[in-house]
């Protein structure tokens, strides 16, 4: 900061030495002079000699310094009399202070319009955030790299030193997430979202619209008060949600009372087979446990459509099996609705679909059974609806 200001006072000097002084020769010697030019009776070591008055024969003292090995100094000046201003309005120009904060401050007409901060901040319209930009080299003050600010000095952006970026009133606290619009809260670790009153709080998940929670990783919502809670989970509509691993939820305009009442569904299952051993689908393609298996939620009614797709290891073999399915949760009590039907003709390979119990596990357990010193690999969509039943 100290050589950023020495350069600007011997620009300022450079000025004003070529079209204001046009100094000549003060004593004896081949100028005009006279030799009767008075200096003052004592002076400050290295001051810029100064005229005091218009004979062009009294020179007067100065606060402005040149040391013996050219630098320069000024009064600091403030922002109603910046050290370096202009003849036609000397309340604008550079100053230099060390109160509240320290900093180089630009004045225009009595007011600071931006400063340099001695922490590397640089503001533009006013200090401690309330300018209309501000970019903080180290987020010292306020932790955002950079900020915008209104006129009433509400910041309505920033960027914060970790990359996350808020706009509007939104807050993006999780590292290099984006919170967009009013009132959203982007605190997963680069997460997003959008809109109005939407809550993206786990890792990479998103959020669009109004009202949506996206609190499962790398979840999404689009709509209006839609939740998505599961892994990879995605909700789009109204009032649905995704509570299951990677299901998808949908709706159009309509409800019963609580969110999730009355929603289509979409999920996907896999397994991989070497023997002839029934082997359940997986929502996550692998036995992990209750928090993968397609669960049957209490006070609910799900049917639908579930297509069984079978590969062998080799592309030579393909298996095939479609029902439709009906399945319900009474009190923590899960039954068929109806038997599985078979829709079309089954293309076994030599390979069979069975159905668990739901009761077992209160879940929807398809189980295929492949061929023994065979690798096969499963994979099966449902496609249908979800409702609970109630007056």
């Amino acid at each position: 900061m100290k050589q950023f200001l020495q350069k600007l006072t011997a620009m300022f000097l450079m000025f004003a030495t070529c079209n204001a002084l046009s100094v000549g020769p003060i004593s004896g010697g081949s100028g005009g002079g006279s030799g009767d030019v008075v200096g003052p009776a004592s002076s400050t070591d290295n001051a810029i000699v100064r005229y005091d008055g218009t004979t062009g024969k009294l020179l007067q003292n100065s606060s402005i310094t040149v040391t013996d090995d050219g630098y320069i100094y000024a009064p600091n000046g403030a922002s109603a009399t910046p050290s370096y201003s202009f003849a036609n309005n000397t309340d604008t120009g550079l100053f230099y202070t060390t109160t509240g904060a320290t900093y180089i401050g630009v004045s225009i007409d009595n007011s600071t319009k931006a400063a340099f901060l001695s922490t590397g901040e640089f503001y533009l319209g006013a200090l401690s955030g309330t300018g209309k930009l501000s970019i903080q080299g180290n987020g010292t003050t306020t932790g955002k790299a950079f900020a915008v600010a209104n006129s009433s000095g509400t910041t309505t952006a920033y960027i914060q030193d970790d990359g996350s970026i808020s706009a509007g009133a939104s807050t993006s606290s999780g590292t290099m997430s984006y919170a967009f619009g009013n009132n959203n809260t982007a605190s997963g670790v680069r997460s997003v979202a959008m809109g109005d009153g939407n809550v993206s709080n786990a890792s990479t998940a998103m959020c669009f619209g109004s009202s949506n929670t996206s609190s499962g990783i790398a979840a999404i919502c689009f709509g209006d008060n839609n939740t998505s809670s599961a892994t990879l989970a995605v909700s789009h509509g109204f009032r649905v949600v995704a509570s299951r691993r990677a299901q998808r939820s949908f709706s159009g305009d309509g409800y019963f009372g609580a969110n999730g009442t009355a929603q289509g569904i979409e999920v996907t299952l896999q397994v991989k087979t070497t023997n002839n051993t029934a082997t359940t689908l997986w929502l996550n393609g692998a036995s992990q446990g209750s928090n993968v298996r397609f669960n049957l939620q209490s006070g609910y009614v799900v049917s639908g459509v579930l297509t069984v797709h079978g590969v062998k290891s080799d592309g030579s073999a393909v298996a095939m099996f479609v029902r439709q399915i009906s399945y319900k949760n009474v009190g923590g009590t899960s039954s068929e609705v109806f038997a599985p039907v078979t829709i079309g003709t089954d293309n076994a390979s030599g390979c069979a679909l069975s159905f668990l119990n739901p009761d077992t596990n209160d879940a929807i357990e398809p189980q295929v059974t492949g061929i023994t010193a065979e690798t096969w690999r499963w994979t099966a969509t449902f496609y249908g609806v979800e409702t609970a039943y109630g007056n």
